[in-house]
């Protein structure tokens, strides 16, 4: 089988697997003056790109490159520059297991491989990552623009929308992997989601990259005739402690009125 993992970056990585699956792409190169050493999301290759909206697409500029540019895959997945499906066993998540796990850098070796996805998708149609739980308290704003534009241009999905709210677990942060047939149908739906929510909302809004972290779910719910395969992440250790700290301080800086930072961080792309 032929495919690739689009690895949607917006900085250089600092380790990831250095082998012919996974294809790093540079997310919204065509608005920054920054060079990464990676596949630009910009570049045309006869697909089309959409490299301009990634402050609000997020990765999903990377996998709409990927989309429509690469040819005769039979597979197409995408993960994030610091985290990775995996088969292995459930990683625990903090603070001393990690520590040794990717301090000796086993997350780059404990990515999902070539040969475990051609297993895989002997019996599975989709791979994604495991569902967490996400209350819905905390996204009652995302999930109300869910409702809406589910409403008006895709009620047939309402139901399932229903049922995946109820439960309250999402295969969140568009980490997946899809034979083709079933990607093009998800994206088709992905991308005129964005578009009618970019015109219902306004961009100032309407976040793409982040409201659609929920649909997954809600679509998988839909299409319950393709098999789904759920994998643990696992993370790189350095980049999990950059973005933790950034976090940290931005909530230390509300918290003591000092404005280190003028604007919440960037948890993803």
């Amino acid at each position: 089988m032929n495919g690739k993992i689009i690895l949607a970056t917006h900085k250089e990585i600092y380790d990831y697997p250095r082998n012919s699956l996974y294809m790093p792409v540079y997310a919204g190169a065509a608005i920054t003056k920054k060079h990464l050493p990676y596949q630009n999301d910009c570049d045309n290759w006869g697909g089309g790109e959409i490299s301009a909206l990634n402050p609000t697409y997020n990765e999903l500029t990377a996998l709409f490159w990927g989309w429509k540019n690469l040819k005769d895959y039979d597979f197409l997945g995408l993960c994030h520059y610091s985290k990775f499906l995996t088969t292995k066993r459930k990683i625990r998540s903090w603070p001393f297991y990690q520590c040794f796990t990717f301090l000796s850098k086993q997350a780059v070796e404990l990515a999902i491989t070539q040969e475990e996805i051609e297993v895989l998708l002997q019996d599975y149609d989709i791979i994604v990552k495991k569902n967490i739980k996400i209350p819905t308290k905390y996204n009652i704003e995302r999930l109300n623009q869910i409702e809406k534009i589910l409403k008006k241009y895709f009620p047939q999905y309402l139901s399932s929308f229903y049922v995946v709210k109820r439960r309250q677990r999402w295969n969140s942060q568009n980490i997946f992997i899809f034979k083709k047939k079933m990607l093009d149908e998800y994206l088709e739906f992905i991308y005129s989601f964005c578009l009618y929510g970019d015109n219902l909302f306004g961009t100032d809004v309407f976040k793409a990259g982040y409201v659609t972290e929920f649909l997954l779910s809600i679509w998988l719910k839909v299409h319950e005739e393709y098999s789904v395969k759920e994998l643990f992440t696992i993370s790189n250790l350095k980049d999990k402690i950059d973005r933790n700290l950034t976090v940290i301080r931005y909530h230390l800086g509300d918290l003591l009125k000092l404005r280190i930072f003028h604007r919440p961080p960037k948890y993803r792309l």
